[in-house]
């Protein structure tokens, strides 16, 4: 692990001044590189250079946790029951970058400048090494759980079709349906049913059908009241 202060003592020894600086320019890609600190020293003192510049560099915890903007973006067409699957891996991930230290300088750049050119080195504390985009976390915790989505996705849609049935039940025995002799009576049939009559238990199907549309009266409801209607024109 490589501390700028310890470094600043090695070249003070060497009657070397550290210099700390906030910006670098385009030292990378026009200077002459070391691959090591041991090569840059040697450098420095051989054609005695008394004064070397350092920058650090910090990486942020921020750029690296799975955040409910993150979920809410790349979780978008993902059902509520599926998210909730997901949090736990989420947080065990996040709680994993927390315990790194990212006071810890990511990368330290020495240079120095020679018969006006730049030299340096640069000296990778490999602080997030091997971390990944947040985004492509979520993703691969979402490829980890597709066989457990599409359990959850079956069993979902047999009790959706069997709330469905009882939902027709109830509408093919109540008289005032028979009133709704045109669509517009239906859909607020529909309208009244599903946003005040309809209690707790048939939460699911109106969740399904505001996942899919507009809220609870998207075309895939009124479809569904028009059907059952149909089937009691063709009883009569």
């Amino acid at each position: 692990m490589y501390d700028l202060q310890a470094l600043e003592n090695l070249f003070f020894k060497k009657e070397v001044t550290v210099y700390r600086i906030h910006t670098t320019g385009d030292v990378t890609g026009k200077g002459f590189a070391f691959g090591n600190i041991d090569d840059f020293m040697e450098f420095v003192l051989q054609q005695k250079i008394h004064c070397v510049f350092a920058y650090e560099h910090y990486d942020f915890i921020e750029d690296y946790l799975v955040t409910e903007k993150i979920i809410e973006e790349e979780g978008k067409r993902l059902k509520d029951e599926f998210l909730n699957e997901l949090m736990p891996q989420i947080e065990q991930y996040n709680k994993q970058i927390e315990k790194i230290n990212f006071d810890v300088p990511a990368m330290i750049l020495l240079m120095c400048i020679y018969e006006a050119q730049s030299f340096y080195t640069i000296l990778d504390n490999n602080v997030t090494k091997d971390l990944i985009e947040p985004k492509e976390v979520f993703k691969e915790i979402c490829n980890q759980n597709e066989e457990k989505f599409n359990e959850i996705n079956i069993n979902t849609k047999k009790e959706i079709e069997k709330l469905k049935q009882e939902l027709r039940e109830i509408v093919l025995a109540d008289n005032q349906f028979l009133l709704c002799t045109n669509k517009d009576l239906r859909m607020s049939y529909a309208k009244s049913l599903l946003r005040e009559k309809l209690d707790a238990h048939f939460q699911l199907l109106k969740t399904h059908w505001d996942h899919y549309g507009n809220g609870p009266l998207y075309f895939e409801a009124y479809n569904f009241f028009d059907m059952i209607w149909n089937e009691l024109k063709q009883k009569k």
